[in-house]
């Protein structure tokens, strides 16, 4: 059984360093983890973007202040959610990424941001920017 990662130390703009160590998988760090309170078998929405996929908890999603929503209103958000590719937390942190949305591979170095919004988080996932230099 795999261990999720220890996180590399968050750099000076709050992203945390993540290498790929399996192919379609990205291992959230045990503190990533914690902090979220994910569980194996929460599912995320995955929202590709022109720089990051946006992944979004699905519990989260759903305990976020409905009450001022008609049902129907609230419905047509959740269907727009389960709309989005999803995505299943395994054990031991590994997140599989679908290939056709972002491709990764062992070795890959990736960026996580997380992004408090209320009561839930924004995760951003990326490639390692590299600028050309080196």
């Amino acid at each position: 059984m795999r261990r999720a990662r220890e996180a590399a130390p968050a750099r000076d703009d709050g992203q945390i360093e993540i290498t790929v160590s399996s192919l379609g998988e990205v291992e959230l760090p045990q503190t990533v983890v914690e902090r979220l309170r994910l569980a194996p078998g929460d599912l995320l929405s995955i929202e590709p973007g022109p720089i990051a996929l946006r992944l979004e908890i699905y519990r989260e999603f759903l305990a976020g202040g409905w009450e001022g929503f008609s049902p129907e209103t609230a419905w047509h958000f959740v269907e727009d959610f389960l709309a989005r590719p999803l995505t299943a937390l395994l054990p031991a942190g590994c997140l599989p990424i679908p290939e056709d949305l972002l491709a990764v591979a062992s070795g890959d170095s990736m960026v996580l941001q997380i992004v408090c919004r209320g009561l839930s988080h924004e995760l951003y996932l990326s490639r390692e920017e590299t600028d050309g230099c080196g």
